[in-house]
């Protein structure tokens, strides 16, 4: 097992995985609840993912308008913080169809379980800058509930893991 200390732009920056001919068949991201660095982080991963991978974003289902607000200074429950990271998946939604979202059920505050790996497609990167434009400023409460948990469905995790 190995550990880097270093920030998630760094450690892919410094392409250790791709030097030690290491393709991963699973990523994991819960880090800065910032739409802007989750967006990266996936970026980063798929383009180094194996086409057969799966990446795992949490986060993604805020269970009030509060917790999902990109101020944790603002915050009654500094505990209960899950940022922005639900732009992501928006973001995913709108501008990569090729991609097999599932957004999970799982306590407490959802995973996207992201399939369909194009480690080749620069849609995202080539968009990086619009997509920030378009949704850093968007709050959770500015298109409701309905207008984000209406574009998918909510997976039970048993469910999730039969289809498995």
């Amino acid at each position: 097992m190995m550990f880097f200390q270093q920030t998630s732009d760094d450690f892919f920056a410094s392409g250790v995985l791709p030097k030690m001919g290491w393709v991963p068949d699973l990523c994991f991201i819960d880090g800065m609840h910032l739409f802007e660095f989750a967006l990266r982080d996936f970026m980063n991963a798929e383009a180094i993912m194996s086409k057969s991978g799966m990446i795992c974003l949490h986060d993604v289902c805020p269970f009030d308008y509060e917790m999902s607000t990109r101020d944790p200074d603002a915050l009654i429950d500094p505990v209960g913080w899950t940022g922005d990271v639900w732009k992501t998946v928006a973001a995913l939604l709108d501008l990569r169809p090729d991609l097999r979202i599932s957004i999970v059920a799982a306590h407490k505050t959802g995973l996207a379980c992201i399939s369909g790996l194009d480690p080749g497609n620069s849609r995202l990167r080539d968009s990086y800058d619009e997509l920030l434009v378009r949704y850093q400023g968007v709050e959770m409460s500015d298109i409701g509930a309905d207008g984000y948990y209406g574009c998918f469905p909510l997976i039970d995790p048993k469910d999730f893991l039969a289809q498995l």
